[in-house]
Formats: C-alpha cells, sequence, structure tokens
C-alpha cells in the first residue's frame, strides 16, 4: 500500500478600487511526501482583474503559474493533486468580455475553462477538484478546457431567486500556450472539435440541486475517427445540518 502525505497552504489578497476595478490574488502551495525519499513542492499563483469599463460591460482577465519541484511521487488513476501541473511561467485561464444584459442575464465571450462555472458548489468542489477537476466522464473522456487549460468560447448564464440556468459552448479541446498548435487563442471546431455544455440548478434553503448535459464533437485524445458523444449528469447536495 502506498502511504503519502499532502501539506496545503493558500493565501489569498483582494483589492477593489472605486472606479469598478477589481484585483485579487491568490497563492496555494502543496508540500506533497510519501513518508521515503520523495518529495514535491507544488505552488499554484492566481492573478484576477476584472474592471468595469461600463454600467453593463465588465473586462476579466485571470492567469495563473504554477511551479513544482519533481514529478509525480504516487502513480495513481485520478490524480493526487488539484493543483499540480507542468512548470508554466504564465498562461491565461480568463481573458474577455462579460456583458450583464439585465440583473438576471449575462453573456462572456472570450477565453475561458469548464471549471470557472461547472462543478463549482461546495460539495462538487471538494471530491471533484482533488481528482479530475470536474465529473470523470467529461475531463478523462474529452480533452476539454479544464486546469490548467483554457478555450476560446461563449458562456451565458440566467439567474433568478432560486434557480439559475447556463450554457456554454467552447473549443472543443483546451489548450494553454500562447503560440503554436496548442495555443489558447485556437478556434478550430475541424481538429479540436466542439463542446456545448447546459445545466439547470435550484438553490433552496435546504439544499442545492443540479441537472445537466454536455455534447462533445470531435477527436478522443489518439483516436482518429471524429464522433459526437453525450455526457448527463444530476446531482443534490442535501443540508443537513
Amino acid at each position: 500500500m502506498n502511504r503519502s502525505f499532502l501539506l496545503t497552504t493558500a493565501i489569498a489578497c483582494g483589492i477593489a478600487a472605486a472606479s469598478g476595478q477589481t484585483a485579487t490574488l491568490e497563492y496555494t502551495g502543496e508540500l506533497q511526501t510519501d513518508f521515503q525519499s520523495n518529495y514535491n513542492f507544488v505552488n499554484l499563483l492566481h492573478l484576477t482583474l476584472d474592471h468595469k469599463a461600463s454600467k453593463s460591460v465588465t473586462l476579466n482577465l485571470a492567469t495563473i503559474s504554477t511551479v513544482k519541484t519533481c514529478e509525480h511521487i504516487i502513480n495513481d488513476i485520478q490524480g493526487f493533486s488539484n493543483i499540480e501541473a507542468d512548470n508554466m511561467p504564465l498562461a491565461i485561464a480568463v481573458a474577455g468580455v462579460t456583458w450583464s444584459i439585465n440583473e438576471s442575464n449575462s453573456i462572456f465571450a472570450g477565453i475561458r475553462r469548464v471549471d470557472e462555472d461547472y462543478f463549482t458548489s461546495d460539495v462538487t468542489g471538494l471530491f471533484t477538484n482533488a481528482s479530475c477537476g470536474i465529473y470523470p466522464t467529461l475531463s478523462c473522456n474529452y480533452p476539454v478546457a479544464t486546469f490548467p487549460d483554457a478555450a476560446m468560447g461563449l458562456h451565458y448564464r440566467h439567474e433568478a431567486k432560486l434557480w439559475a440556468v447556463q450554457t456554454s459552448v467552447y473549443n472543443g479541446t483546451g489548450h494553454h500556450r500562447f503560440s503554436g498548435s496548442d495555443n489558447v487563442f485556437r478556434v478550430c471546431p475541424g481538429s479540436d472539435g466542439v463542446l456545448t455544455m447546459l445545466q439547470g440548478e435550484y438553490h433552496g434553503s435546504n439544499g442545492d440541486y443540479f441537472a445537466g448535459a454536455a455534447m462533445h464533437y470531435g477527436k478522443l485524445y489518439d483516436l482518429d475517427r471524429r464522433k459526437a458523444r453525450t455526457t448527463a449528469w444530476t446531482y443534490a447536495e442535501q443540508h443537513i445540518t
């Protein structure tokens, strides 16, 4: 049996200016060991900048930087750490424009990650982020834009008092570089495919309930055949105290 230890420390600070600008800096560090001779120190720096250009338009930018001292110390299936990635001096997580149509409806256009909006509730954040980031049926089967990758896309959200609906369309493969074939600015449905997602939410006094579906059209990693594949999910978070 493999034994392991993971210690995580997170530090966050934020600044909100009267002019409508908000800046947030988050640092997370992990110390990993197998109680033998292997150690790994993983670091994630997350910078977020939001600038309100007008009453209804907001410019959004978020970047990540990751550094680790060595490769994986334990061979596992789903992933030992939720922040461990290849060393990246700088990568884009979000870069685009949000148009707030009214108090209930908003549209984002630009670069974005799936895990900015989906599977981010309290319980799913605890149980999925430490493995595949989002449900394994999505992130393990399709090369979608989850941490540390992002993709060009559109995201719409309608939010009422107790319920919400959101839907998105992304470039079907996530990337994290600024140039080359792995650049994050790609919109290539022919080679990268297309990912669409739809989710409904109900937030009551005693729990949160979700139902959604996704369709990915394109290739699956090393498979050459293009095909449309669907995934559906439902889950509930019931308050017990």
